[in-house]
């Protein structure tokens, strides 16, 4: 019901499919790119602008190639996503498949009573996922879910969240989505205005690793020759390429100037929010390390969003939690450092919890400090 905000997601002003549907045989699952020009930084909407302060542009993975050697298919070799024959996607996703289970051990949900776990029953009504999902959704997650003060809602979505292993670590879409949905501005419009004195906004942002776009599997993007997929926009020199003005988003333009190799290999990273990263050339991010340019862009995030201001007793209008967890992270790195300053008060707002124990210890404090506000 959120479609309005999107552009080209091939639905109607009912929420159907056209016969122009660019999904083809499935539909769009509800996920979105970032907005270009900054837009993907910003809590503001215009409706109809296109200056990316907009409608956001649907999240579509585009077609891939396939592996050819020998002339031979190896589409084991990439991530599955061109039917050689048709230049279609090879498979579709379908959110209500009931999958075999023996595919999805890793993956079935559980719910708890007590101290006791049960198996979920009716898989065929959860969005199941594994690493070889394809089609146009792949890496689409469940719906981010509103502001609401009732539990048993937020329970019930809590006990159907899944696991995507598909995009990598982009935090600073995840802290943006935040802020739009404590905001009163739209899309989300739940948020008390900032001028309401009987409500403080907060947000925790939790990581367990770095900022990454994780790349194509192994031997896809160095392989000699690839199949040539059907072109979504005008085809460019080589065996593929892609050219993200055709979504009107920014990114990289495969086939051309320094990427000459990828328009005959393929893209070296997975598509994700800002599609294909680059470890030399990342635009829209800039030049430089993919990680590097994330971690800055999670840093401007940080910085707008502490700078909204509170109109009624002046400072920063929402208060922010950071928390980092796991072993993959040491107190004091990088990361660390980049979630402290993320927080409000870098030494009482921010905490590293390797185990269990600490990130609960950390939410008990948290829950002491939201007390002391309220």
């Amino acid at each position: 019901d959120m479609h309005g905000f999107v552009q080209d997601t091939g639905l109607d002003a009912n929420g159907q499919p056209t016969p122009e549907n660019p999904f083809n045989q499935t539909t769009w699952f509800g996920c979105v790119q970032a907005r270009k020009n900054g837009g993907d930084l910003a809590d503001i909407y215009v409706p109809g602008a296109t200056d990316g302060t907009g409608e956001w542009p649907a999240y579509r993975w585009p077609i891939e190639p396939d592996r050819y050697r020998d002339g031979r298919i190896y589409r084991s070799d990439c991530e599955a996503r061109a039917d050689n024959l048709t230049g279609d996607y090879y498979r579709y996703e379908d959110p209500l498949t009931d999958f075999e289970a023996s595919d999805y051990d890793e993956w079935q949900i559980y719910q708890y009573f007590g101290d006791q776990a049960y198996l979920v029953p009716s898989p065929e009504t959860r969005r199941l996922y594994d690493r070889d999902t394809d089609g146009p959704n792949k890496g689409c997650p469940g719906a981010l879910l509103p502001l609401t003060n009732n539990r048993a809602t937020v329970w019930n979505y809590l006990q159907e969240l899944t696991v995507v292993d598909t995009n990598g670590t982009i935090t600073d879409t995840g802290i943006t989505w935040a802020w739009r949905t404590v905001s009163p501005a739209p899309p989300f419009e739940q948020g008390s205005s900032y001028d309401d004195v009987g409500w403080k906004k907060v947000i925790i942002v939790l990581t367990d690793g770095r900022q990454m776009i994780i790349p194509q599997r192994p031997r896809c993007d160095n392989a000699t020759q690839v199949t040539r997929p059907l072109a979504e926009q005008p085809p460019l020199s080589g065996p593929w390429g892609f050219d993200p003005a055709s979504r009107d988003m920014d990114g990289l333009v495969l086939g051309a100037g320094a990427l000459a190799r990828e328009q005959q290999e393929g893209p070296d990273y997975r598509w994700s929010a800002y599609g294909y990263g680059h470890p030399k050339d990342s635009a829209p991010l800039g030049a430089g390390n993919v990680q590097t340019l994330l971690e800055d862009r999670m840093a401007a995030t940080c910085d707008a969003l502490k700078a909204v201001q509170d109109p009624v007793e002046g400072g920063s209008a929402i208060h922010v939690f950071a928390i980092t967890f796991g072993d993959d992270i040491v107190e004091g790195d990088s990361t660390s450092a980049l979630m402290a300053n993320c927080a409000t008060d870098p030494v009482n707002s921010y905490f590293h919890a390797p185990s269990t124990y600490q990130l609960q210890q950390a939410f008990d404090e948290i829950y002491r400090q939201l007390l002391a506000m309220r």
